[in-house]
Parts: structure tokens; sequence; C-alpha cells
């Protein structure tokens, strides 16, 4: 079907015939011709039967050009894979429809763990009709009448080209297939971002579904279709607005963990690169770090994490969960006297959690009042 590779199943209008009903009275049958457009012609006019329809009378033909008509019309798109994956999966891991629809489920916060489902609903009946209004056994018997007129089905997969390089296995177009991607979008993306080797194809999935801009990956793809991958996935994980960081951290060298512990936090490049030249450090080393401290809850500025180096510059620079919890047990139990980035920036400088508390215990409340202690 869709010879043409367009929005319809053939080059030539359908001519098929449909029950005919006028409020709950039954009518008949008659023939209407659907155009390659989705317009639908019929022998009645439908103009007056719109007047008619104000005053609450309403036919069959009327809902089958302004509701059923559009709605397979959309599907036909949908189960042809010619409209995108029409899913994405969120930062919580769950997987939603990209646009829902008001008056479908998918608007009232329907997810599904897995891409399977929420495909299947992309694609279904009743997706579409709630669309347009329309009743989802109406859709379904319309696609039963053309393919019957057409003796072929709406949704039938499309293989490959021989000799694609774009995936790893037949197996992964297939599923691509089922998450409402075709072969030869994936194959189009593949040759788009000039990959030499196969990308994973849940990378196309999350490409397709964010809409992620492939000039944005090319950076990526020079390196690795992994890369490509990994970057892909961590954009999910942090949203579309932290593009430029997670952009501008890669181009820096900076370890893909250490990345995905920054984007969208408190620290910017520019602060890597500071506490990087005032210690001598390299920036990927500096970064660790910084992730590093974000992973024990703490936020130390540019200032307290140079300083934390040069008191110790051959030690642990961030310290752990539980020291800081032993830091606090002992000098402030109650968490009334200190920010938790402050007793962790104190005990990196100092070193163990009773000579911090001891220190606290002089009234000591920052590094910077340490500091000063110890200079006078």
């Amino acid at each position: 079907m869709d010879a043409l590779g367009t929005g319809f199943p053939t080059r030539e209008p359908i001519t098929i015939t449909v029950p005919c009903s006028i409020g709950s009275r039954r009518a008949g049958t008659h023939r209407v011709t659907i155009d390659t457009d989705w317009s639908v012609t019929t022998p009645h006019d439908l103009e007056l039967e719109r007047i008619a329809s104000a005053f609450g009378s309403t036919t069959s033909c009327l809902r089958l050009v302004d509701q059923i008509a559009p709605a397979v019309a959309d599907l036909w798109l949908a189960q042809t894979r010619r409209v995108g994956p029409g899913i994405r999966r969120a930062s919580d891991g769950r997987w939603r429809i990209s646009q829902p629809i008001s008056a479908c489920a998918c608007r009232e916060g329907l997810s599904w763990p897995g891409p399977d489902k929420a495909a299947e609903h992309f694609r279904s009946p009743t997706h579409w009709a709630a669309r347009h209004g329309a009743r989802a056994r109406d859709v379904r018997s319309l696609i039963r009448r053309i393919e019957t007129e057409l003796g072929t089905q709406f949704e039938a997969f499309e293989p490959p080209e021989p000799g694609c390089r774009a995936i790893h296995s037949p197996q992964d177009f297939e599923w691509l297939w089922r998450m409402n991607l075709s072969p030869g979008r994936a194959t189009e993306l593949h040759q788009h971002l000039g990959l030499r080797d196969p990308l994973a194809a849940i990378g196309y999935l999350h490409i397709e579904g964010w809409q992620i801009d492939p000039a944005w990956l090319s950076d990526f793809a020079a390196h690795s279709a992994e890369a490509v991958l990994w970057a892909a996935n961590t954009l999910i994980e942090h949203d579309l607005r932290h593009a430029d960081d997670i952009h501008e951290l890669y181009l820096a060298g900076i370890h893909w963990k250490a990345i995905n512990a920054l984007a969208g936090g408190p620290y910017q490049l520019s602060d890597i690169r500071a506490v990087a030249e005032a210690t001598g450090q390299s920036n990927r080393a500096v970064a660790a770090t910084l992730a590093a401290w974000l992973g024990v809850d703490c936020r130390p500025s540019v200032a307290q994490v140079i300083s934390v180096w040069r008191a110790q510059p051959y030690g642990r620079q961030v310290p752990s969960n539980a020291a800081i919890e032993a830091v606090y047990a002992k000098a402030d139990p109650r968490r009334q006297l200190l920010e938790r980035t402050d007793v962790g920036a104190l005990l990196a400088a100092i070193g163990t959690p009773t000579q911090t508390a001891g220190v606290i215990a002089q009234g000591v409340r920052s590094l910077a009042e340490y500091e000063q202690e110890k200079a006078s």
C-alpha cells in the first residue's frame, strides 16, 4: 500500500459501501468515495445535514466526513510509520505519549514502564478517535472496509534496504517498527549523523521521540555510535534545556559519568576551569571532584573547593556521607548550627570527624573562619 510514499493507501480514490443512519434510525447503505486527501464524497447534501445537526439531528455520513475519516487519516500515518514514534521516555524512566490528546486516557498522565504498550496506544484507533471526537468502533469499521476494498492491510512491516548498516541485526529493525519507527527513517538518521558503526535501536527511538537535533549530536557522532547513544540518554535524563551544558562539557573532555552528575547542576564549565587553573589539576579531575561533592549532597563554592585542595593536596578531596553524619552526631546532633556543605568542606580540609567536631566546638562555623583562625 501507499506506493507513492504519501498519506493515502493508493494512487486513486477509493469507493466503498457504508451504512447510513439518521439519529438512531438505520437508512440502509450507500457508496461513498474517499479521495487521496481523505476528503469524502457522499450522495447526501452535507450542508443541509449540518444545518439539521444544529437543531439536534445527527447523521452517520456527517460523522464520517468530519470525525471518522480524519481519524483514520491520522491513524494511517501512525500505522505506516510516516510520522514520528509519538512516544518518549521521561526522566522517571516511564514512557509517555509525546503529545497527549485531551479527550484520551493518555492526557490523564497515563504512562507505561516500557515503550511497547506506549507505542501500541499511539497507533491505536482509540487514540486517534479521541483526537477527532469519533467512536473507536466506527474508526475500526472504516479501516476494515478500506482493507476489504483494497485486499490488503493497513499495517505491514516495511523491510530495510539490503546491506543496511544502521543497526546491529535485522531484529532491531523489527523492534523499531513495533516502536513506530520505520527502517527507512533509522537509515536516514544513521546517514545524516555520518556514523560508521551501527547505533543501538533504542538510540533512534530516543532521538526521534524527543526530536533531538542531529546537528547537536554531530560532535558525539564524530567520536562513536556509543557516544551518540550516551548523549541521547543523558539529554533525556536532564531534559532538553541542558543540551548546551552537556555538549560543552563533552567537548571539554569531561568523563561521561561526571557529566551525568553535573548537567543541570550548580557548576558550569567556567567553574571547572577556575579550579583547575588554581590547583593545577586537569578539567577531568576537577569535574570528578565536583560530581563527588554533589553525590554527598554538598555544593561548595569554587573558593571552598580550592581551599580544600590547598589544605589536603594529596588527601581525600570529598568526605563520605558516613563521615559527614559522624560530625553531625558529635558536634551538631540537632543540625541547628551548620549547613551540610559547611560541614563537608570543614571535614575535607581538616581530615577526620573527631578533629572537625572539635573545631566546631570551638565556635568555627565555616571553612573561611577556620582558615582565618589558622592564619592568626
